[in-house]
């Protein structure tokens, strides 16, 4: 972990990598993550994004073979006290890399719609 001097928010890093359907290739991420407190102790914000390919090279994560490196060019979430409790509100916006077949996209998009926030 590391303390960015410029916003003093904490930054880290994440990798991950996802397997698909058999016959397409399984993606992965290389991201920095900052968790920054919100102004008037209003609760705190994780903005996402993908890490270059330098900063890739640097923390020694190449591509792996027979996988595409996905880019995330923005996800984010904000936690605020709502009520005795946290009011979570997220974004995404991610590049898959590649392309993804239709059915695999649509079975996804199914998927996430059945999986409620608990």
């Amino acid at each position: 972990r590391q303390v960015q001097k410029s916003s003093q928010s904490f930054c880290d890093f994440l990798y991950c990598r996802i397997p698909l359907a058999p016959g397409v290739k399984d993606r992965d991420m290389v991201q920095e993550r900052f968790l920054m407190k919100l102004p008037n102790e209003q609760g705190y914000a994780i903005a996402i994004q993908s890490c270059s390919p330098s900063q890739c090279s640097a923390l020694g994560v190449e591509v792996p073979a027979g996988v595409i490196r996905a880019r995330t060019i923005l996800s984010g979430y904000i936690l605020r006290p709502h009520h005795g409790g946290v009011l979570l509100s997220g974004v995404s916006q991610t590049d898959l890399g590649g392309s993804v077949p239709q059915w695999v996209q649509g079975f996804v998009k199914k998927a996430g719609k059945r999986m409620p926030l608990q």
